[in-house]
């Protein structure tokens, strides 16, 4: 789904795998969190993850009246040896985190309700399911007690249908109770820093909607998305006591347009779309600079299944940018021209063998303010089920973010996760996720030190569902 494949939604996510998805949950990336952590439930966890079209996960609700709310209760311990993302010393003056290392321990209950009874007891109307969920997840951190946070995620899913039309609307809203001080970096690389980020005082709110006509052969599609990222963190000029004070700025992207797509064969389609959009970055009270943007963005490619057993949803395209600002832009120049592509594949082997991949590149505006840069992130992850009660998955996360102006910088981060779950019953999981997470810079040392760092993170999840 063109803008929608794979989307990279800024879904939550309350364990230390939480940076390996950007902005949300990509197809083979969603299999790699923790029981607890980031799946809305184990069964998603042991299932591929088939996105038509990529609309994230669905959330599979009992049947109201006889069974209209479904409660788990989520709790992982875990060790993190980077707790920071960083192996440089701290501003003189300040804590030293690099290398920390932490035991890390979350519990959280999440509650879900399927609501569309209240509404059209028969379901027989356009309406087919109206779920909202909430999570809310403790994270605490030994030792470390400044970064303890609680996680609040409430989750609406709308799907209607009727005759040629369909209907999505899916929004997830997050508000962070954590710290409202950020940390005193020398050096930091912008992928080592997303955790603590992630844990600091904020509201998120992401929204993907779309409504679909399908003719004979051919199909219609209007799409609406939107990204929001407000950070209520405390702002300080980063000179005399303040050096090396790392200042994340509120941020939002904002597109809409239209898709069409011509059947090829019966499940498989070649599309073409359209989207306006528009990008802001907040300014910070002691610079007038910002990335603010508006663009059109052409893409074309294909989505469906090319044969039973293989999904595919493809699209690339040009992006067109016109910056504002002049001399306060944080790039060199007003108009630019990027590439925007986005990708998933689901691959059932066999019943026991799942293989996935999702690739994105795009250009977005900074949290630290100021600067543009392109992000690419492109993920693998095998799933085998060992048993009906066991399964294991492993996994590839290739993550970078290249920033032209007015820093020059090239980060990239590898990521090794590997993930074992077994079912006790319907009720009861158990699962052990491990990760190895390495960030190297392609700017020599020498001219940009303190850019790289190595982290571990093991956790052993326990899920139990009534």
């Amino acid at each position: 789904m063109l803008s929608g494949i794979s989307r990279l939604r800024r879904h939550p996510i309350r364990a230390a795998l939480w940076r390996l998805v950007p902005l949300g949950s990509a197809p083979g990336l969603v299999a790699l969190g923790l029981v607890g952590a980031n799946l809305p439930d184990q069964a998603s966890a042991q299932q591929p993850l088939n996105v038509p079209a990529a609309t994230g996960y669905e959330l599979k609700l009992p049947t109201f009246p006889t069974q209209p709310v479904e409660l788990f209760l989520n709790v992982s311990e875990g060790y993190d040896t980077n707790l920071f993302g960083t192996e440089s010393a701290a501003e003189p003056g300040h804590p030293d985190f690099a290398n920390i290392f932490s035991w890390t321990t979350i519990i959280g209950p999440k509650i879900a309700f399927d609501l569309l009874p209240l509404i059209s007891p028969d379901r027989g109307g356009f309406l087919k399911s109206l779920d909202v969920s909430y999570e809310g997840d403790e994270s605490l951190f030994t030792g470390w007690s400044s970064e303890d946070n609680f996680r609040n995620i409430l989750n609406t899913q709308v799907r209607g249908a009727g005759g040629p039309w369909t209907l999505l609307v899916d929004n997830t809203l997050v508000y962070v109770d954590g710290p409202t001080e950020d940390p005193y970096y020398s050096t930091y690389s912008p992928l080592g820093y997303r955790e603590a980020r992630d844990r600091r005082n904020q509201v998120d709110e992401s929204n993907y909607s779309t409504l679909r006509y399908d003719g004979e052969g051919w199909f219609a599609r209007a799409v609406a998305e939107a990204q929001y990222y407000n950070l209520l963190i405390d702002e300080h000029n980063p000179v005399g006591a303040y050096k090396g004070y790392l200042n994340w700025v509120n941020r939002d992207d904002i597109n809409t347009g239209a898709d069409f797509g011509i059947g090829l064969s019966k499940n498989f389609d070649f599309v073409a779309g359209w989207r306006i959009g528009q990008q802001t970055q907040a300014r910070t009270y002691y610079s007038p600079g910002d990335s603010d943007n508006t663009y059109n963005r052409a893409l074309f490619g294909f989505e469906g299944k090319l044969v039973p057993w293989l999904q595919l949803s493809l699209v690339a395209g040009p992006d067109w940018r016109r910056y504002g600002d002049g001399a306060n832009s944080g790039v060199t120049g007003d108009r630019h021209t990027w590439l925007y592509t986005e990708s998933s594949l689901t691959a059932t082997l066999s019943p026991r063998d799942t293989l996935t991949f999702s690739n994105k590149v795009w250009h977005w505006v900074s949290a630290s303010g100021v600067s543009s840069y392109q992000e690419t992130t492109s993920a693998w992850n095998y799933r085998h089920a060992f048993t009906a009660s066991f399964s294991g998955s492993v996994g590839l996360v290739v993550q970078g973010v290249r920033y032209d102006t007015p820093n020059v910088r090239n980060d990239w981060a590898t990521s090794y996760p590997i993930d074992l779950t077994y079912s006790f019953t319907r009720s009861v999981s158990l699962s052990f996720d491990c990760v190895d997470n390495r960030g190297r810079s392609k700017i020599p040392v020498a001219v940009d030190p303190g850019r790289d760092w190595d982290q571990r993170q093991v956790f052993l999840s326990l899920r139990i569902a009534h």
